[in-house]
């Protein structure tokens, strides 16, 4: 039996749509649509999703022109069902923030521009703009988004920032810790660990109880988040962090009530 495909439901579709609001900003600027399709091959030893010939839990691809006609998306993720339906929401958060964090915009170069002098303290009048002047300034810097002849932004893949490359289990039975697959892991391993020390690290930062939360205004909370990894964060989703009732409100932006996932 050949591999079957299906459009994704609902709920995959809107936990999609979370991880970009949560972590993946330029994307929602962008307004970049996501196309989401299930695989499964329950009758085959061969993986439903695949990556460089060995099972993979998900993939992702840039749509090509001709295909955004008829699809009426610009990325496609293509999701293993049967892993995904094993596995809990955390992992599906992850996943999916791994996913989106291969696709990035293409942007046009951005245009030098002379700096704007900021207003000293004895000039009578304050400019009331500044602010949102420098807001506009700092898209400016990021460059102009390119869209293709749709009218729809310009997409491209990105590298994750390591790849244990390929192994063979009697290349290390036989050479030990000279295989280059042991030395391969090893940089993984390191970098991986590095990565989880600042995991724990936003994680014990901003914990605090849903009492102290609800008493904390929009603003207070956004002061409160400022300087982790998710300080991107929008007004809405603080204040669904606000409303949020329940033990703690932690770094990551996931509310957790009793050990249990919302």
């Amino acid at each position: 039996m050949s591999i079957a495909y299906w459009v994704a439901p609902a709920e995959v579709r809107n936990l999609v749509a979370d991880t970009m609001t949560k972590w993946h900003p330029d994307l929602v600027e962008a307004k970049v649509k996501i196309g989401i399709l299930m695989a499964a091959n329950p009758n085959s030893d061969k993986p439903a999703v695949s990556h460089r010939g060995h099972a993979a839990r998900a993939t992702v691809r840039i749509v090509p022109l001709k295909d955004r006609v008829t699809k009426q998306y610009d990325a496609e993720i293509l999701i293993d069902a049967d892993n995904w339906q094993k596995s809990r929401a955390e992992h599906h958060y992850a996943l999916i923030d791994h996913e989106l964090s291969h696709v990035a915009i293409k942007r046009a170069k951005p245009k030098k521009k002379a700096q704007k002098r900021r207003p000293d303290d004895d000039d009578d009048m304050l400019d009331d703009n500044m602010e949102g002047e420098e807001r506009e300034q700092e898209q400016e810097d990021k460059g102009e988004i390119i869209l293709d002849d749709l009218g729809r932004p310009v997409l491209k893949l990105v590298k994750g920032d390591w790849d244990g490359g390929d192994g063979f289990v009697d290349v290390v039975a036989r050479h030990g810790d000279y295989a280059p697959e042991v030395e391969n892991a090893d940089a993984v391993q390191a970098r991986l660990n590095s990565a989880l020390e600042q995991h724990e690290a936003n994680r014990t930062k901003i914990k605090m109880t849903a009492d102290e939360a609800d008493n904390m205004s929009i603003d207070e909370l956004r002061i409160k988040l400022d300087g982790t990894i998710h300080n991107e964060l929008s007004a809405p989703v603080l204040g669904d962090l606000v409303a949020a009732k329940g033990d703690y409100i932690q770094a990551t932006g996931e509310f957790i009530s009793n050990g249990d996932n919302p």
